[in-house]
């Protein structure tokens, strides 16, 4: 797959529309006993959803390189990782 700014930006923008999803009994038991308690309803991409929908909608016709909130995405993006990895 040819990596070119619209793509990076579909890739981002199902990253950020799959957070906060469901997940099965054993993914949701590990990551409570692991992760200290996370739950699908923590996740910093669901967040984002609910805060910014319209970036998730342009993200659907333009690249996240032209996007005037870059920033606000790259700072969530640092949150969902920091989330997960932590």
């Amino acid at each position: 797959m040819q990596l070119d700014t619209f793509t990076i930006s579909e890739v981002l923008r199902l990253h950020f529309l799959g957070s906060g999803s469901e997940c099965s009994q054993n993914d949701a038991k590990f990551r409570w006993q692991q992760r200290g308690g996370f739950m699908s309803t923590d996740d910093a991409g669901l967040e984002f959803k609910r805060e910014y929908p319209e970036i998730i909608q342009a993200l659907g016709s333009s690249n996240v390189f032209d996007l005037s909130s870059g920033k606000v995405v790259i700072v969530h993006l640092v949150h969902r990782f920091l989330s997960v990895c932590l």
